[in-house]
């Protein structure tokens, strides 16, 4: 009953033009792969003329036929990074679009963007999340089980994603402590809701996996009858996913997407990441910037058709993939690609045993970039033993030793451990590590 008056409040209500959205894209989806690049074309055409209005675009585009030629156009714009948003501000937004909201990510990179988006991005993300789910069976107002964690806000920011999830049947639990008691907590809770489907970070559901494994809990798990299982943010390992799918007996999946662009792709049953096509254009480029060839790995660059106040073309994302030519055995026409390189998240560990996901960090990182007297503009935490954490911060102007003091404030707050040992390493630039990623979070610990 309950499920039957959420949904219906969902569908009538809360944003009534997604319904018809998705129902556009359930249609179209068996479409050939012909049909789908046709339309994709058509829609990179017209955010590129749109975008001859935007201060920092048209500088590219004034004066160029997009229409005839998008791909030729599009390679006008040079690829464009966090920092080059940053430094320019104010030259990507759209001065005649009001903006909706601000929102703020950091990725893996600790290199905090804020960005501003409007009721199209909002619209789009919901279409596409009830477009991937139903693909399973899953329904607006279905039970879902986030393990997912929440940036750090204000009072009414949280009561608003109180009451949010309580419109949507959603149960958050905190993905951070991985310890036995807290997944033994997790469990209990996840046992009383009976979710129909469960979301969150790949570490986190693999290692509740795991423990429910080792306790002797696959029947509960498969008893609890899931639909699916999806996994965001994080690489999932394929021995994790085997993991996983073993213990709740249902279909495991990614989504690959990110806060600026929303959701980029999602796994098909049979395994695939189908491109969200009719939103977004990918590139797949080398080191210099230039294509490579299908089934060739190299850095994604994201082009996205919906955000109208402030869009983000030739954007890279910070991932490595590979973009495919072949079509899915699924029947959907939608393009394919794989990811390769992406986020592997390790663990925090501390003296009392207690286990976070590194993920963590980014929420730290996201409560700083609200605060600009901060003045961190990029930082790098090694965990150098199990009470010592060494922060690499690349300064800007506004910082000075209370930034130092409110960071390390934000770090014990969140693992939990007053104790804890936070010193810091002040320089103008992070290097990469050996492997050449530029990761938030590293451990020494063996």
């Amino acid at each position: 009953m309950i499920t039957k008056f959420r949904r219906k409040v969902l569908n009538d209500f809360y944003r009534p033009d997604v319904k018809k959205q998705v129902a556009e894209l359930q249609n179209i989806q068996w479409d050939s792969m012909e049909n789908h690049i046709n339309r994709q074309m058509k829609n990179l055409g017209e955010i590129l003329e749109y975008s001859k209005s935007i201060p920092y675009y048209s500088t590219f585009l004034t004066g160029i036929g997009v229409y005839s030629d998008p791909l030729a156009a599009l390679k006008k714009i040079p690829i464009l990074d966090k920092k080059t948003i940053i430094d320019n501000g104010d030259l990507f937004i759209h001065s005649g679009i009001k903006a909706k909201g601000r929102g703020t990510t950091s990725g893996s990179t600790g290199i905090g963007l804020s960005f501003f988006y409007d009721d199209n991005m909002l619209n789009n993300t919901e279409t596409l999340t009830r477009f991937f789910r139903s693909w399973y069976g899953i329904e607006i107002g279905d039970r879902t089980l986030k393990i997912w964690g929440r940036p750090l806000r204000g009072y009414r920011s949280k009561l608003r994603s109180y009451f949010s999830d309580f419109l949507r049947g959603v149960k958050t639990l905190d993905p951070w402590n991985l310890s036995t008691d807290s997944l033994r907590n997790s469990w209990n809770q996840i046992i009383k809701f009976k979710p129909d489907f469960i979301y969150g970070y790949a570490t986190s559901i693999a290692t509740l996996a795991k423990w429910a494994d080792l306790s002797g809990l696959m029947y509960s798990a498969r008893k609890l009858g899931v639909k699916v299982i999806i996994s965001t943010a994080e690489t999932l390992l394929a021995s994790d996913k085997q993991k996983i799918k073993d213990v709740f007996n249902c279909p495991v999946v990614e989504e690959y997407g990110a806060a600026e662009v929303s959701i980029i792709a999602h796994e098909c049953i049979k395994g695939n990441l189908h491109i969200a096509s009719e939103s977004v254009f990918l590139e797949c480029v080398d080191d210099k910037g230039n294509d490579v060839f299908p089934g060739q790995a190299g850095h994604i660059l994201v082009t996205s058709f919906i955000n109208r106040v402030q869009p983000l073309i030739r954007y890279r994302i910070g991932d490595y993939g590979i973009l495919l030519s072949t079509k899915c055995s699924c029947g959907r026409g939608m393009p394919l690609m794989k990811l390769t390189g992406a986020k592997i998240i390790e663990m925090i560990k501390t003296e009392n045993g207690r286990i976070f996901s590194a993920e963590i960090i980014d929420y730290i990182n996201l409560a700083l970039m609200k605060n600009s007297k901060i003045g961190i503009k990029q930082f790098r935490v090694t965990q150098k033993d199990l009470r010592t954490f060494m922060v690499e911060v690349v300064p800007d102007k506004q910082f000075n030793e209370k930034s130092k003091i409110l960071f390390s404030k934000l770090f014990r707050e969140q693992i939990g451990e007053n104790a804890l040992l936070v010193n810091f390493d002040v320089k103008e630039k992070i290097d990469p590590l050996p492997s050449g990623k530029l990761l938030y979070f590293q451990s020494e610990i063996t």
